[in-house]
């Protein structure tokens, strides 16, 4: 039983209901803790400044080309919803979004061997050259 005064001793305490008990306290520092290490060992986990920003235009840009979100979400392994929330600014892209994102950039425009709206996307005009004489 915890001796925590409104009954939570853990961090939604802490965090929401402003108790400093010890297993409220105790329950803080845990979650602040294991938040340090994981970004010591595998880095901040969402992407900012300018690495979004790409992440942005190539979203519109398949926008442009005529693909949906549910498309674009679906090759990208996420909800169309975070691909929106992305688009829109509300919040940064995850990283395995943004590589996710990446992957459906590179098979929407044919720079992958994949599923594409345009078969001569992304090869130049080859098919129209004319032979020298």
């Amino acid at each position: 039983m915890t001796t925590c005064p409104i009954g939570r001793g853990d961090l939604t305490g802490y965090k929401v209901k402003g108790c400093r008990c010890r297993p409220c306290k105790d329950a803080a520092s845990a979650q602040q803790r294991r938040w340090t290490r994981q970004v010591g060992y595998h880095g901040h986990l969402t992407i900012t400044g300018d690495d979004a920003d790409k992440v942005r235009d190539r979203i519109a840009a398949l926008q442009g080309l005529g693909w949906t979100l549910a498309q674009i979400a679906e090759l990208a392994g996420c909800a169309p919803s975070t691909l929106s929330n992305v688009l829109n600014g509300r919040k940064n892209p995850h990283r395995d979004t943004a590589r996710g994102i990446d992957h459906a950039w590179d098979v929407l425009t044919g720079r992958n061997h994949g599923m594409t709206r345009n078969p001569l996307a992304g090869r130049g005009n080859q098919h129209t050259r004319r032979r020298a004489a």
